[in-house]
């Protein structure tokens, strides 16, 4: 299980990249809006989806390659959205499109499905509405395994 990461950070730092020229977008580079951004890290994999409009950065979602589960590859999934884009659903909207375009990468390997999952820290009200939308159910109790932080986790099966 994946730790509570921030993805409001991520957000923030692409943002100054932008800011600072140092991340240049082409508009051609966008997908429905959409910069689409893969690296790996020591801890593994990570797919990226950010919203770019005009230069602003209004929504991220992260995705992370985790070890898989009962034999089914799986994704821990981080949402976030600058404080003047909230409430138009674009967590939903970018959570939903990294989604898709996961099952456009994994889909030439012959699997079948794929985990998505999602950490949520118990008092992050928003986070939970966001989260019950996206995977059925009201959550999973759990603790963060890093931070010791009482959790709920969300996750689904998706079929590709």
């Amino acid at each position: 299980m994946s730790s509570m990461a921030d993805p409001m950070v991520a957000l923030l730092k692409f943002q100054q990249a932008l800011n600072d020229g140092i991340a240049i977008i082409d508009p051609n580079e966008l997908d429905e809006g959409y910069l689409k951004m893969y690296d790996e890290l020591p801890s593994g994999k990570r797919y990226s989806y950010a919203k770019v409009v005009d230069r602003e950065v209004q929504t991220v979602s992260i995705f992370g390659y985790e070890d898989p589960f009962r034999g089914v590859d799986r994704f821990s999934v981080g949402y976030a959205v600058k404080e003047n884009h909230r409430g138009r659903r674009l967590s939903i909207e970018a959570v939903n499109k990294g989604i898709e375009d996961l099952k456009d990468k994994l889909r030439p390997t012959g699997k079948k499905s794929f985990y998505v999952e999602a950490l949520v820290d118990k008092k992050n009200s928003p986070s939970i509405r966001i989260a019950q939308q996206l995977f059925p159910g009201t959550g999973v109790a759990s603790v963060d395994s890093e931070t010791g932080t009482p959790s709920l986790l969300f996750y689904k099966l998706i079929a590709i």
